[in-house]
């Protein structure tokens, strides 16, 4: 009898884990598929490149802690220097806090973003990581699991979208 009854939770646990999957499946598709051009207009920019990299540097600052009821927070798109250096590792730099302040890579390019924040630099394929220029030095806060600095790769014909955030006055 006890096994019966065991037998029947865990045939039910199973049941509500399957049902839970096929909601999970079901609200993953039925998500809006968007085009780049969608994407493009929802942050205010447009790309004129077809390969290289291309994106938004957003500024984060204050308490951006989730709490019931708070209202919808956004990253604000700043003007900034956005530099390019071939793939680089933390070993291949200097820094003081959250800056680096040297990099011992090779710089490849270095654009401006507009007061939106967006930005595009025509780039051939490769991987590279990219620094924002502030006054206290280099900012990038991304890493890969082999320890490169805000990579990014760019493949050919494509253009490799990223945000660069900095949020070095931020909490989270």
């Amino acid at each position: 009898m006890n096994l019966l009854i065991l037998f029947s939770k865990k045939a039910l646990r199973l049941k509500s884990l399957s049902l839970c999957l096929l909601l999970s499946l079901w609200a993953c598709q039925a998500q809006k598929n968007t085009t780049q051009a969608e994407n493009e207009e929802s942050m205010g920019c447009r790309f004129s490149i077809k390969e290289g990299i291309a994106g938004q540097v957003l500024w984060r600052e204050g308490n951006w802690m989730p709490a019931p009821n708070a209202p919808e927070r956004k990253a604000q798109g700043i003007e900034r220097e956005v530099y390019v250096y071939e793939l680089t590792t933390d070993a291949q730099t200097e820094k003081n806090g959250s800056f680096y302040t040297a990099i011992h890579s090779k710089p490849v390019a270095k654009t401006r973003s507009d007061a939106n924040g967006c930005f595009e630099i025509a780039l051939p394929p490769g991987r590279y990581s990219l620094f924002v220029k502030e006054k206290e030095g280099w900012f990038a806060n991304r890493f890969d699991g082999e320890g490169h600095i805000q990579p990014v790769e760019v493949k050919a014909g494509e253009l490799s979208r990223v945000d660069l955030v900095v949020d070095y006055k931020a909490a989270y």
